[in-house]
């Protein structure tokens, strides 16, 4: 199933049109497709563009100072921000595979959040297994952070990791049994969720289904503080990429929404 969750957003996604209206005009022998093509590509890979799109996305969230979050008896921290590339095998020994950080924002903020955290009151990490099926070298996520978090004086007794998890559904339902075994208190749990800013309203909504309620804490923001220039209108691969992503987000969110109908209709 997650690999149709995968594939299918990209054959909607823009580089999948600027493909089908290049073949149509290969086949037909006419320059309407192609040039539809062209403008496609063009609009979806300025900055002007991608900005506005994932402004729109982030719904406008901005970074919160770690000091002014109320106390949370949990701090959870949602995979994907790491990947595996291969290492020079030693001689004799099977090639092996590194982990290396795709963005660490992620981390970084949930350290510093559980510093200031820890300081007052008791607090747990939880951080989630994730994994991708294609990428059989790809360690779960969640044991290399943990071991990364140790590093950085996080106590072994204050983390906690989900069992491995394809997608935030997924990490929702492993999170609420983590927490219901490892939180006693009559009163219900404080709870702070870590992911991108682009990726926080589907992750709320999702965790909110499993029944947990959330504290958002988003970070990674793909829209930057600048001020609009001509660069924002000449096509750029990072643009490109960042209106992929937030229409995939987008997609993300519509699926959602289809399956919450179809289950109150039920």
């Amino acid at each position: 199933m997650i690999y149709l969750h995968k594939i299918l957003p990209l054959l909607l996604l823009p580089l999948a049109w600027v493909s089908y209206l290049c073949l149509a005009s290969l086949i037909t022998k006419r320059k309407t497709p192609l040039v539809l093509a062209l403008i496609i590509l063009w609009l979806s890979s300025i900055p002007y563009t991608s900005d506005a799109l994932m402004r729109w996305v982030e719904q406008g969230a901005t970074k919160t100072p770690a000091s002014e979050l109320p106390n949370a008896d949990f701090i959870v921290v949602l995979s994907g921000m790491l990947h595996a590339v291969p290492t020079t095998a030693l001689k004799g020994a099977q090639p092996a595979a590194e982990v290396e950080w795709s963005d660490p924002d992620r981390f970084l903020s949930s350290i510093n959040v559980y510093k200031v955290q820890s300081a007052s009151h008791p607090v747990k990490m939880v951080f989630t297994g994730g994994v991708i099926p294609w990428w059989p070298q790809s360690p779960s996520e969640g044991h290399y952070l943990a071991q990364q978090a140790q590093q950085m004086g996080v106590p072994p007794s204050q983390i906690l990791i989900t069992p491995d998890v394809n997608d935030t559904a997924q990490e929702a339902l492993a999170v609420k049994t983590l927490i219901v075994n490892n939180f006693k208190s009559s009163t219900p749990p404080t709870t702070l969720l870590i992911t991108s800013a682009f990726h926080m309203p589907r992750a709320v909504a999702l965790f909110q289904k499993a029944g947990i309620d959330v504290i958002a804490y988003p970070v990674d923001f793909k829209v930057y503080l600048k001020d609009t220039t001509v660069m924002d209108f000449i096509p750029d691969a990072e643009a490109l990429a960042h209106t992929q992503l937030g229409l995939r987000e987008l997609m993300g969110r519509g699926a959602y929404s289809l399956s919450t109908l179809r289950a109150w209709l039920n």
